[in-house]
């Protein structure tokens, strides 16, 4: 504010200008402009952290299924050493009907034509059965070996996606860090 000089209250003083009532508007602002700065800062960090927490429990949640996917994945492997053992019995099976046939078509050559056709016919079917059996186990290894595969696959891909989030995220809340931290000093 400008104020007559002199002090005495005289017609034709000097002027004045009060320094602290020339810059309080200045400095008013400043200050606003940095509580508003301050308060974004805070915000930001506020919401990187409920980010960081959000990652936090999906992380947590992806463990489960994990978990879960585990469970799943160590129960087929039980069911395929089951399935391998039960194919093994029968196809030991199989071979000794095999073998027992044979022996059959082997005493019985000097039998009559039509018990040796019998046989032959006997022994070709067993053989068509034993093929296909072999052929159904490989299909079902098969199978269950790409399903463990594709879950596996999917467990990485998950693990990679949530790996890159939590870098992404701590980065975030690194650069936030350290740009309030002059201002928190």
């Amino acid at each position: 504010s400008v104020l007559p000089g002199g002090g005495g209250g005289g017609g034709g003083g000097l002027l004045s200008v009060d320094p602290v009532a020339a810059r309080r508007p200045a400095l008013q602002e400043l200050k606003a402009r940095l509580t508003e700065s301050l308060l974004a800062e805070q915000d930001a960090l506020l919401e990187a952290e409920t980010g960081q927490t959000r990652a936090a429990d999906e992380l947590a949640a992806q463990g489960e299924e994990l978990s879960e996917l585990k469970a799943a994945l160590a129960r087929v492997e039980r069911e395929e050493a089951a399935l391998r053992e039960q194919h093994a019995r029968e196809l030991e099976e199989r071979h000794r009907k095999a073998e027992a046939i044979h022996e059959k078509i082997a005493s019985s050559r000097s039998g009559l034509e039509s018990s040796l056709a019998g046989a032959q016919g006997e022994l070709a079917a067993l053989q068509a059965e034993h093929e296909s059996f072999v052929s159904m186990a490989t299909r079902s290894r098969e199978k269950m070996y790409n399903q463990v595969v594709g879950v596996l696959d999917t467990l990485l891909s998950h693990k990679d996606q949530m790996q890159d989030q939590l870098a992404d995220l701590k980065s975030h809340i690194a650069q936030r860090a350290a740009q309030l931290e002059p201002l928190l000093v």
